[in-house]
């Protein structure tokens, strides 16, 4: 039995970043390490960065997907 999906939908894929509370995610030493920069002195920076790495997620997912033949993306969006 083989699956084939006609899409896949990521619901909640995103960095939790309220400044208005004083949240703002994530702070962990690998986050911080990729970074490579103070995000408390760039908090632009630091927030686009954090958009790349769901975007990066997101793009892996759909390749991963592409390359094992399990997504016909012919007709729906991603």
């Amino acid at each position: 039995l083989r699956l084939l999906l006609t899409g896949i939908h990521l619901d909640y894929i995103r960095y939790v970043t309220d400044l208005e509370n004083d949240l703002d995610f994530s702070f962990d030493p690998v986050t911080l390490d990729r970074f490579d920069r103070d995000p408390t002195r760039e908090p632009d920076a630091w927030r686009r960065f954090k958009e790349e790495q769901v975007t990066e997620v997101v793009r892996g997912i759909r390749n991963a997907l592409r390359e094992t033949g399990m997504l016909d993306d012919t007709g729906c969006s991603i």
